[in-house]
């Protein structure tokens, strides 16, 4: 053979060779993302927490971005691809509004992922916001809303990414808040405890914006017109919640990046969400929970579920136990040992592991 056929094999048999390294280390490229590192995959629970020095990692996922990627365990979700207003689709907006917000977080400092529909299973970083828009039939509804789920390991930082969102984004918009935060935004799939997949980790704090209403003329005029500062709301709010939940970045801590629960299985299949079947009256259910109140400073204190009178009002980040549920109200022992009602979306309830 040729002294020229031996200089073109050496370089092919090295690249086989190295090929064949990563293949028997288990290293697969489409396995997860290029990002994704062992240490932020591994089920640390159990592990103490190591500070390290690194920048905050933040994963903002763009609302119904790449649905037609969804995986076959959120096929109830195939098909959602959000609202539509002022000539303008809700993925887009989503999509612009999430690269600002990248790009803001980034100049701060941080390692951001832009995330689409489809969450890695397991998913953890030191926050997650998932951002959406609203869109009504009617062109009336109008105003921003931010929640999380509705139960927590990590219910305090949680609470705390809540507030400081909202805190910031009302400060740089100017749009009013909607307070009909729906079931589907507390139960949001992305970081849905009872999900085993395609889900955020039970340790990464999580919440979901939507950022106002595309239907409505006055919101659309800010989300449209002046994109920079609905991202810049978001951002501030997003840094505001890492400085005061980690300190300096890389410090330990029992929660955020790393921190993934062991209740995760990439390959179960999927969950059946129960419809909605039609409202009847509201069962009074017995139960053992611990709960957390978050939202606004002052949370109202009712006398009975649903229909009573503001009886008190308490302060939020307090944790009360609940004995009883009807419907949407929590029944809870108040500090002189009586009994009050509080919303579902002004409480956030301690999961028990």
């Amino acid at each position: 053979m040729s002294t020229r056929f031996f200089r073109r094999l050496i370089p092919l048999l090295l690249m086989l060779l190295f090929a064949y390294g990563l293949a028997q280390s288990g290293v697969a490229s489409a396995a997860m993302p290029a990002w994704y590192t062992p240490s932020s995959y591994s089920r640390a629970e159990s592990a103490p927490a190591v500070a390290t020095s690194r920048p905050y990692r933040v994963g903002v996922q763009v609302g119904h971005y790449k649905n037609n990627e969804l995986p076959e365990q959120l096929d109830e979700l195939v098909g959602s691809v959000g609202t539509y207003g002022g000539g303008r689709s809700e993925v887009d907006l989503n999509l612009d509004i999430a690269n600002r917000v990248a790009g803001l977080l980034r100049n701060a400092g941080g390692s951001v992922d832009v995330l689409p529909a489809t969450v890695p299973t397991g998913y953890s970083a030191d926050a997650f916001i998932a951002i959406h828009a609203d869109g009504n039939a009617s062109s009336s509804p109008r105003g921003y809303k931010i929640s999380t789920r509705w139960s927590s390991t990590i219910p305090v930082q949680d609470a705390s990414l809540v507030e400081t969102l909202t805190a910031a984004y009302s400060a740089a918009t100017g749009l009013p808040e909607d307070s009909n935060v729906t079931r589907n935004m507390r139960g949001y799939y992305a970081y849905a405890p009872w999900r085993p997949n395609y889900r955020i980790s039970y340790y990464t704090p999580g919440a979901i914006v939507e950022m106002g209403y595309m239907t409505n003329a006055a919101d659309r005029a800010v989300m449209f017109r002046a994109p920079d500062k609905v991202a810049s709301g978001i951002a501030t709010g997003v840094l505001s919640f890492l400085k005061s939940a980690y300190g300096a970045p890389g410090s330990a801590h029992p929660y955020g990046l790393g921190k993934v629960d062991s209740h995760i299985d990439p390959n179960a299949p999927g969950v059946t969400v129960p419809k909605a079947g039609p409202k009847g009256p509201s069962k009074l259910m017995h139960g053992d929970w611990q709960v957390l109140l978050m939202g606004k400073p002052l949370i109202n204190v009712y006398s009975s579920a649903g229909s009573g009178q503001v009886i008190t009002q308490l302060k939020r980040g307090a944790f009360y136990h609940a004995l009883l549920r009807m419907g949407d109200y929590y029944g809870i022992t108040l500090p002189d040992g009586k009994q009050g009602w509080v919303h579902r979306n002004a409480v956030i309830t301690q999961m028990v592991q």
